[in-house]
């Protein structure tokens, strides 16, 4: 199956149910991106504070970047609802344009797209990615 469909056949879940690490891997989206993200390797990290969800991400193991909060939204492309992963905060310089959506495809597992936001509104889709609970 592939990615599309994957994202379309996952479900929606509780955003609040995300803790801890979750390896990132590009599945699609530039070649160089893919590679770069992949070969560093990119985790997530999750972290409940009341019945909020944040996080930030490490690359390479020791680099932290993108902060973000997680909260639920709709699908622009798809009008399906998503779990969003909310990159605009203030401490943040260059991702705060980021908007990653993710669905559940098994127990610990998750498709996401990668999107920034232009200053219309509107998402662009850069390509897709897994979570995966480690």
């Amino acid at each position: 199956m592939d990615l599309k469909n994957q994202f379309i056949r996952g479900k929606m879940f509780d955003p609040r149910n995300l803790k801890g690490n979750y390896r990132v891997k590009m599945c699609s989206g530039s070649p160089m991106m893919v590679h770069f993200m992949n070969l560093l390797g990119d985790c997530k990290v999750f972290e409940r504070r009341g019945d909020r969800v944040f996080g930030h991400n490490v690359l390479g193991g020791f680099i932290t970047w993108g902060y973000f909060v997680v909260g639920r939204s709709i699908c622009q492309t798809t009008g399906l609802e998503v779990v969003e992963i909310n990159y605009n905060l203030d401490k943040n310089l260059f991702s705060r344009n980021i908007r990653d959506h993710i669905r559940e495809v098994a127990s610990g597992t998750y498709i996401g797209k990668f999107n920034l936001e232009r200053k219309d509104g509107k998402l662009v889709f850069l390509g897709h990615f897994t979570l995966t609970k480690t």
